[in-house]
């Protein structure tokens, strides 16, 4: 399925993005009424699930209302207000141009990403038995889970987060890391200088940059940011989720999760920006 403007693919999205400028932009925001300023968030989330994107269709004023979540009497008081900072168009069309200039942007870098998750939460919806236990054995799964878990000290609680060193080196771990995944020594200078570039980028913090780094390997591989076709005969398969010996579940779990991860930083990236 093709991403547009007029697609839904942003809907699929976990998360509504809100720039704080954008809020500066709607006076209502500011109401003293709780309910109006909860209505300008209602609004602003059904738009970025329109279609197109940055679109509220408003039929008429008790739709509106109902919208809102507001009193009709209520909504005639404070409607010019909610208005303010919207572009009205004919038929009942409301255009937030901010949001839908920040999808047109999404689409034109992100398109590929937006499809792919689009088609693998297609797949998931499909075959809900692929993705992991079903309702009824969520809760089974968490009591497993928690039983199989090793007990969390008082210190890694209370780990400090910090930036990248300014004269950061791959410690060993990082260096075996990369030769389990086949690639060769020759490559420590490229792949060091990517996850340096990718931390400051982000400003990223870590209180354990050995399992950043493994986050981040593993994700550069499966998204082919790095490229692992020249990789030296007998280097290990973990991460090698395409294998023709794995199973299809795994590989579909898999596939969708770092589909909602690559969602997730393409939306935190943009909000940043």
């Amino acid at each position: 399925m093709r991403a547009s403007l007029n697609s839904g693919h942003f809907s699929l999205m976990p998360r509504l993005v809100v720039d704080p400028q954008w809020l500066q932009q709607l006076p209502a925001y500011f109401s003293a009424d709780g309910r109006v300023v909860r209505a300008v968030l209602r609004l602003l989330d059904h738009a970025w699930r329109g279609t197109p994107a940055g679109t509220v269709h408003v039929p008429n004023l008790q739709s509106l209302a109902e919208l809102c979540g507001l009193p009709l009497e209520v909504l005639n008081h404070e409607l010019k207000e909610l208005q303010a900072g919207w572009r009205i168009g004919k038929a009942g069309t409301w255009v937030f141009e901010p949001m839908q200039q920040l999808a047109q942007s999404l689409l034109q870098s992100h398109k590929e990403s937006l499809e792919y998750l689009a088609n693998e939460l297609l797949i998931q919806a499909q075959s809900p038995d692929l993705f992991g236990p079903t309702s009824g054995d969520t809760q089974q799964a968490v009591t497993a889970l928690q039983n199989k878990a090793t007990p969390v000290t008082a210190r890694s609680t209370k780990a400090v987060r910090r930036l990248l060193p300014d004269l950061f080196e791959l410690t060993a771990s990082m260096r075996a890391e990369i030769e389990q995944h086949g690639l060769a020594p020759t490559r420590y200078a490229e792949i060091k200088q990517r996850f340096v570039d990718f931390a400051r980028s982000r400003a990223e913090r870590s209180a354990d940059w050995d399992a950043t780094f493994r986050n981040w390997l593993r994700n550069a591989i499966q998204w082919r940011t790095i490229d692992v076709h020249n990789a030296e005969p007998g280097g290990s398969t973990r991460y090698q989720f395409a294998t023709a010996g794995a199973a299809r579940s795994a590989r579909a779990r898999d596939d969708s999760y770092y589909a909602l991860q690559r969602a997730k930083e393409v939306v935190q990236a943009h909000a940043a920006g």
